[in-house]
């Protein structure tokens, strides 16, 4: 199966089946935005396609700076988007878009993690950030007025009400 287009209704139809699986159990399916809008470029410039109004909007990754902003999707011209139904949820990766906001409704939950155009996830090793901050030395953050001095004293009044200070 492969993504379609109804042109007399605008619906863009995506199979379950060209979804990658990320999660069996409840099953969680993933669409990278940037396959999507080019197996719809693909659709639009077939015999049929080609006289009908674009799907879509596409701007670029752009490095400004040495930061990358992300990709933008939109689908446009009064085109909506129908995940094959089923019970299982669709992330929607790799781009900003406006995918969820013209899904038509079913059983399929859609979810997205637009960033109002800050930088591209995978330029950031995530699991590093992470560490650094946990493992962060908490005798270096007792500033007055800090989040680490408020911590503190909360974590001191809790040692004090439960008789370990």
């Amino acid at each position: 199966m492969t993504v379609t287009i109804d042109w007399n209704t605008l619906v863009i139809n995506v199979p379950k089946a060209d979804l990658s699986v990320v999660q069996t159990s409840p099953e969680v399916r993933e669409m990278d935005l940037d396959w999507f809008r080019l197996q719809l470029k693909d659709i639009e410039d077939d015999e049929v396609g080609i006289c009908f109004p674009d799907t879509h909007s596409h701007n670029t990754e752009v490095t400004i700076a040495g930061v990358v902003l992300a990709r933008v999707i939109e689908i446009i011209n009064d085109y909506t988007v129908t995940f094959e139904d089923g019970n299982y949820s669709v992330n929607l990766i790799g781009a900003n878009s406006n995918v969820m906001d013209v899904t038509n409704k079913n059983y399929v939950s859609t979810r997205s993690w637009n960033s109002a155009g800050l930088t591209y996830p995978g330029d950031f090793d995530v699991p590093a950030i992470a560490g650094a901050v946990w493992d962060e030395d908490v005798a270096d953050h007792d500033t007055m007025g800090t989040f680490g001095e408020r911590v503190g004293k909360k974590l001191l009044t809790l040692a004090k009400f439960i008789g370990l200070k």
